[in-house]
């Protein structure tokens, strides 16, 4: 029996059923969601937002259709690590790179998005794909968003941290990433801006005369096969609160639903 035959075999039948099991996944909760907003009634959340004192600074571009994007954990070679420059590197779990800098790199403002970019361009593989979303100046590291299409992945765990010392001087940084990004050949409809701030604002989420800074359209896991995940279109709304404390929340913007995606406190964001 040709052995490595029947490997083969299995493998694509078991790809085969992943895909048509997402597939009447996604169809059932896009049903579920077009149900739901039929019979939602229709709300002027920003009259409420003012009743309760909470400023929303402004609204983004609104967005018809997003489609699901799916990528895979890349896993890190030899012959890449050892093209990067001024640093020593190692692979953990093959899909995690841990690195050393050889002379330390000043940043000019550890809470600026450009004072990483020349650090990013030149010492990370495919820095260029990554965006700062938190800085920890207590625990001394940035957090770093993957970008897909332009649009960050909202991941539980940051893919990319870059750790720095008391004069600001980044030592080391520890990364991971996907790759073999594919999007899905079917758009969805897309929640709008303000149905996801409705949906956050009936749980009791918004304290009054908090401050909704931002709202941007990115991605979050929607579901992993195997090795590779399945990204969903995803609101991330940052709230300022009146204690100078903020929080993030996520709304997957094809189902509108919360999800819960769990970051830590933070001392600085950009």
């Amino acid at each position: 029996m040709d052995w490595n035959r029947t490997k083969t075999i299995f493998i694509i039948v078991f790809a085969i059923l992943n895909v048509f099991l997402y597939t009447l996944y996604v169809n059932r909760i896009s049903d579920a969601r077009e149900l739901e907003t039929l019979t939602a009634p229709n709300v002027n959340i920003e009259e409420k937002l003012e009743q309760d004192h909470i400023t929303l600074k402004s609204l983004p571009p609104k967005v018809n259709e997003l489609g699901y994007v799916s990528g895979k954990l890349k896993v890190f070679t030899q012959k890449e690590i050892e093209s990067l420059p001024d640093q020593t590197a190692t692979i953990s779990d093959d899909t995690r790179l841990l690195s050393t800098l050889k002379n330390a790199y000043e940043l000019t403002d550890i809470k600026k998005a450009d004072s990483y970019k020349e650090f990013l361009d030149t010492f990370v593989l495919s820095g260029n794909q990554f965006t700062l979303w938190n800085v920890n100046e207590k625990e001394g590291k940035a957090e770093f968003l993957q970008v897909v299409e332009e649009r960050p992945i909202y991941y539980t765990q940051p893919l990319l941290i870059v750790y720095f010392n008391k004069d600001h001087e980044i030592v080391r940084y520890e990364q991971r990433m996907f790759e073999n990004f594919e999007e899905f050949n079917t758009t969805k409809n897309i929640v709008q801006p303000t149905t996801a701030l409705n949906t956050i604002y009936t749980r009791e989420m918004l304290p009054p005369d908090s401050v909704i800074s931002s709202m941007d359209l990115g991605y979050s896991t929607l579901v992993q096969l195997t090795e590779t995940q399945v990204f969903a279109p995803t609101w991330h709304i940052h709230v300022e609160l009146t204690d100078g404390q903020t929080n993030d929340f996520f709304v997957n913007a094809v189902e509108g639903k919360i999800i819960e995606l769990q970051h830590e406190d933070q001392d600085g964001k950009e």
